[in-house]
C-alpha cells in the first residue's frame, strides 16, 4: 500500500492504480449533524472521523524507522570506537571530538530543519533531512583519515538531528487523540529497535574479518558497519515520499480544501479501499499571522525567527519545565550510555590480561587505566564478547517499554515520566555499589530499560503541548537543549570518572531525580486535542 500526494495531487491506491482526488460529495450517505450538514468541523473531530487503521499502521512503520535512525547515528559512533581508534590513529582527545561531533551535528540540524518544518512544511523537510543523513553517513565510510571522517560524521548528525523533531510533529498530526499516546509510544519504541539493531550489527560485523584493501585504501569491517547504518534513514526517506503532507499544517496555512482531501483519502485507506462516506464537508480554519506561501529565503528565515520568539512569549512556562526535564534525562542517560561499549571492551581486555584476578567492577577498570596497568587497546581486535554485552544492554528495554505502548493512554504521560526518571536515578546509584561484572551488566540493562520509559513519555508531551504553527520549532528547541545535556553529560562524566567514581554517579542520580520532580509541574495532555 502507498499513500502519496502533494497539494491535491494523485494518490495511488493499494492495488497500484491511481485516481485523481476531487472535492465532490456526491453519493455520500447522510452524516451526523456534528460532522456534516455544512458545518465547519474542528481538525481533531475530522481526523477521528477519518478513522484509525491501515494508514496509521503503515505510517508508524515508516516514521518509526526515521526515529530509529537517531539511535543508529548516536550508538554507531560509540560502537565503532574500539575498532576505528587504531585504524584512524585517534588519540583519546580525538575520540572525544568524534563522539561530540555527532551531538553537535544533531543540535545544528534540529535548529535548522526543525524551524523549516514549521515554515515550509513537515514532509519535504523530513525527507530531505533523512537523505542528508544517509548521504554523509555513506561518505564517512569511505574516509581514510580522522579529520575528513569527523567532518562527515558531523554532517550526518546534522541530517538526523533535523529529522527527529519532525518525526513527532508530523506523526502526531495524523494520530487521533484517543490513540495518540500509544502510537507515539510505538514510534518511540523504534528508538529501542534502532539501538538494538546497531548493537547487533556491531556484534556481527565489527569483529569479523570482512572487507578489502586496495593499496592505501581500506574498506574493512567497521566501515561496512557504518555503511549498513545508513539504511534506516535512506529507506525511511524513500517510503515517506509516498505519504501526504500534514493536513494539520495545511489547515494552519489556510489551505483547508487540500487538508480535507488528504483526510478523505486517509478515510478511504482505513476503510480498506471501499468507496465509503467521509462525514465531513468542511474544516474549521485556524490561520495564523504568518500562514501564507513563502516567496523567498528571507521570508522563510523571518518566519523561523518569529516562531522562536512566539514560542518563548506564549508557551514559556511549559517550555522551561520541559527544557529542564530534557536536560536532566539526556545528561544522565548519555553520560553513562556512550561509555558502555568502551567500558565493556576495556573490561574484557583487562580480564584477558589478568585471568586469575577477581571480577573487576567499573571503578577497578578505570583505576587500572589511570595507573597505566590496562591493556593497550590496539594490542588486540575489538572483543566480540564486549559487543555481545552491548547488544544485551541495547535489547534489554524492549520488553518493559512494550508495556508502555498499551498503558501510555491509560496511566498517562506524567506517570511514566516520574516513574521512569525516579527509577533511573535509583539504578544509577546502584551502579556505584556493584562489585561484580554480571552486576554491572544487569544494572546497565535496568538503567536503559527504565530510562526509555521517560523518553517515550516526554516524546508524547512534546508533540501534544504546543500549537501547530510552533510544534516543530518547540520540539527542535527541546532537542537543542537535550543535545547540550547529552554532550555535557559525556564530557563531565568522563572527566570526573577519572577523579572519583562516586562524584559523576551521584551527580547523574541527583539530576534524574530533579527531572522526576519537575515532571509533576507539567499540564495533563492525555487524550486532549492538539492545540491550534
Amino acid at each position: 500500500m502507498s499513500v502519496s500526494g502533494e497539494e491535491g495531487g494523485e494518490f495511488p491506491d493499494q492495488y497500484g492504480s491511481t485516481r485523481k482526488l476531487t472535492t465532490t460529495d456526491g453519493g455520500r450517505k447522510t452524516a451526523p449533524d456534528s460532522l456534516s450538514g455544512g458545518r465547519r468541523v474542528e481538525y481533531d473531530a475530522a481526523l477521528s472521523a477519518a478513522g484509525f487503521g491501515r494508514f496509521q499502521y503503515w505510517l508508524v512503520l515508516t516514521i518509526g524507522w526515521a526515529n530509529a535512525a537517531d539511535a543508529v547515528e548516536l550508538l554507531s559512533v560509540s560502537s565503532l570506537l574500539p575498532a576505528a581508534e587504531c585504524d584512524l590513529q585517534m588519540t583519546a582527545e580525538q575520540k572525544g571530538y568524534l563522539t561530540a561531533s555527532s551531538f553537535i551535528g544533531l543540535m545544528v540540524g534540529g535548529c535548522v530543519w526543525g524551524g523549516l518544518g514549521d515554515a515550509i512544511g513537515r514532509k519535504a523537510t523530513l525527507v530531505s533531512a533523512l537523505l542528508f543523513n544517509a548521504f554523509f553517513g555513506l561518505v564517512s565510510s569511505l574516509m581514510q583519515s580522522f579529520w575528513p571522517f569527523l567532518a562527515c560524521r558531523f554532517l550526518s548528525g546534522v541530517g538526523v538531528g533535523g529529522a527527529t523533531p519532525l518525526v513527532f510533529a508530523y506523526f502526531s498530526e495524523f494520530s487521533p487523540s484517543e490513540y495518540r499516546g500509544r502510537m507515539i509510544a510505538v514510534v518511540s519504541y523504534f528508538w529501542i529497535i534502532g539501538n538494538t539493531l546497531v548493537a547487533g550489527m556491531a556484534w556481527l560485523m565489527i569483529p569479523a574479518d570482512i572487507g578489502w584493501t586496495e593499496g592505501p585504501f581500506k574498506y574493512n569491517s567497521w566501515r561496512i558497519f557504518v555503511l549498513f547504518a545508513t539504511l534506516p534513514s535512506f529507506l525511511s526517506a524513500l517510503a515517506l515520499t509516498r505519504f501526504p503532507r500534514s493536513p494539520k499544517f495545511l489547515l494552519a496555512e489556510g489551505r483547508d480544501t487540500e487538508a480535507l482531501e488528504i483526510l478523505r483519502e486517509v478515510h478511504r485507506i482505513n476503510a480498506h479501499g471501499k468507496v465509503g462516506d467521509y462525514p465531513v464537508s468542511s474544516l474549521e480554519q485556524v490561520r495564523h499571522e504568518d500562514s501564507r506561501r513563502r516567496q523567498s529565503a528571507g521570508d522563510v528565515l523571518r518566519v523561523m525567527i518569529g516562531n522562536v520568539a512566539d514560542l518563548f512569549r506564549t508557551c514559556l512556562r511549559p517550555l522551561v519545565v520541559l527544557l529542564g526535564i530534557e536536560f536532566a534525562i539526556q545528561f544522565g542517560y548519555y553520560g553513562l550510555w556512550v561509555w558502555f561499549p568502551e567500558l565493556f571492551n576495556r573490561l574484557e581486555q583487562y580480564q584477558e590480561a589478568h585471568p586469575s584476578a577477581a571480577p573487576a567492577a567499573m571503578c577497578d577498570i578505570i583505576d587500572a587505566s589511570v595507573n597505566g596497568t590496562a591493556v593497550d587497546p590496539c594490542a588486540a581486535a575489538a572483543s566480540p564478547s564486549a559487543y555481545m554485552d552491548e547488544f544485551i544492554v541495547a535489547a534489554a528495554p524492549a520488553l518493559l517499554n512494550m508495556w508502555t505502548i498499551f498503558h501510555m493512554d491509560k496511566l498517562g504521560r506524567k506517570f511514566f515520566l516520574v516513574i521512569g526518571l525516579a527509577m533511573s536515578s535509583g539504578s544509577v546509584f546502584l551502579i556505584y555499589l556493584v562489585k561484580k561484572t554480571w552486576q554491572n551488566l544487569a544494572l546497565s540493562c535496568l538503567f536503559g530499560s527504565v530510562s526509555n520509559l521517560s523518553f517515550s513519555a516526554i516524546n508524547c508531551v512534546s508533540a501534544e503541548l504546543f500549537p501547530t504553527h510552533l510544534r516543530s520549532t518547540a520540539i527542535a528547541v527541546l532537542m537543542l537543549v537535550a543535545r547540550i545535556g547529552a554532550i555535557a553529560g559525556q564530557a563531565v562524566f568522563g572527566e570526573l570518572l577519572y577523579l572519583n567514581c562516586a562524584i559523576p554517579i551521584l551527580m547523574v542520580a541527583a539530576l534524574l531525580m530533579g527531572g522526576a520532580l519537575l515532571s509533576c509541574l507539567l499540564p495533563k495532555t492525555d487524550g486532549a486535542k492538539l492545540p491550534e
